[in-house]
C-alpha cells in the first residue's frame, strides 16, 4: 500500500495523516466497510458504500456522498495499482478514509469455537460495522491460541447471533438457516447475496441447537463462502450440496 485516500486527497500512505485527537482513533467512533480486491474491482462495492452510508446515518455521523467515494476508491486503485487485496472504507466525524491492504489467506475450511460472550442485541450499535471494534479483537485473541479462526457469539436471548467478523449459516434438519437481524447480527453484504440466491430460512437459532448442525459456513467479503470444518471440536461435513450452491452463488456474482 502506496497511497491512501483521505478527505479528497490522495495522500502517502506512510506518512502522518490524522490528527491525534481524530475520534476515529481516539474512541472509536466511526463506520467502515471492508471488501476484497479480484482484478482490480472491488467486490460488491455498491452494496458496500450503500451499508456504509446506512450505518453513517443511523449512529448520526455526517452522511458521505457515494460519488465522493466512487471517485476517492477509482483514484487510489489507479494511483495504487492495486489487482489483489482488501479495500477498507472508513466514515468518522471528521474523516473519509479509503485505504488498502493484503489480502487475508484463510484456510479452505474454517475451525470455529462458540465463544463465551454475548451480543447485546439491545445496544445502539447493535448491526453497525463501527470501528469500535474492542470486542471483536478481545475475542480474537481468545480464540486463536485454540487453533480457531473465527467464534460463534449468541444474543442475550440464547439465540446464535453472529461470528465475530462473518454471518454464520447452518444446515440444520436438512435446510439451510442463518440468524435474523433481529439476533443483532450484522447485515453483511455477503449473507444479503446469499440470501437473495439460495433457499434460506431466517429465523432465530438456539445456541444449544449448535450440536445438532449438519453442516456450517461463514459468509463474509473477506471470506466469501467459508465451509466450517470443526465447531467446537467436532468435524462437521464441509461439502454439504447447500454449500456448495452457496458459494457457487457468490461466486457467480456480478454487480451491475
Amino acid at each position: 500500500m502506496t497511497w491512501a485516500w483521505l478527505n479528497g486527497r490522495l495522500v502517502d500512505a506512510s506518512a502522518p495523516a490524522l490528527l491525534v485527537t481524530e475520534p476515529g482513533f481516539t474512541i472509536g467512533d466511526g463506520v467502515f466497510t471492508t471488501t476484497v480486491i479480484e482484478d482490480g474491482v472491488p467486490f460488491a462495492l455498491g452494496r458496500n458504500l450503500a451499508r456504509l452510508i446506512r450505518h453513517a446515518g443511523r449512529i448520526g455521523l455526517p452522511v458521505p456522498d457515494e460519488a465522493e467515494l466512487r471517485v476517492g476508491v477509482r483514484q487510489l486503485l489507479d494511483a495504487d495499482g492495486v489487482t489483489s487485496g482488501r479495500l477498507r472504507i472508513a466514515v468518522t466525524p471528521t474523516t473519509l478514509l479509503v485505504s488498502t491492504a493484503p489480502p487475508l489467506n484463510y484456510g479452505p475450511t474454517s475451525i470455529t469455537v462458540t465463544l463465551p460472550w454475548q451480543r447485546n442485541e439491545h445496544s445502539p450499535l447493535t448491526g453497525v460495522k463501527s470501528l469500535s471494534f474492542g470486542e471483536a479483537s478481545v475475542a480474537q485473541r481468545y480464540f486463536r491460541p485454540l487453533g480457531a479462526d473465527e467464534g460463534v457469539l449468541a444474543n442475550t436471548a440464547g439465540e446464535v447471533c453472529e461470528g465475530v467478523t462473518s454471518n454464520l449459516f447452518v444446515v440444520l434438519h436438512g435446510r439451510l438457516r442463518t440468524p435474523p437481524l433481529a439476533s443483532g447480527c450484522l447485515d453483511g453484504v455477503t449473507r444479503e447475496i446469499v440470501r437473495e440466491r439460495v433457499q434460506v430460512d431466517e429465523t432465530p437459532i438456539p445456541l444449544a441447537s449448535l450440536g445438532d448442525v449438519e453442516a456450517a459456513f461463514w459468509a463474509s467479503a473477506t471470506r466469501k463462502v467459508q465451509p466450517i470444518g470443526r465447531l467446537d471440536g467436532r468435524v462437521l461435513t464441509t461439502t454439504h450440496p447447500l454449500i456448495a450452491e452457496a458459494a457457487a452463488a457468490i461466486a457467480g456474482y456480478r454487480e451491475d
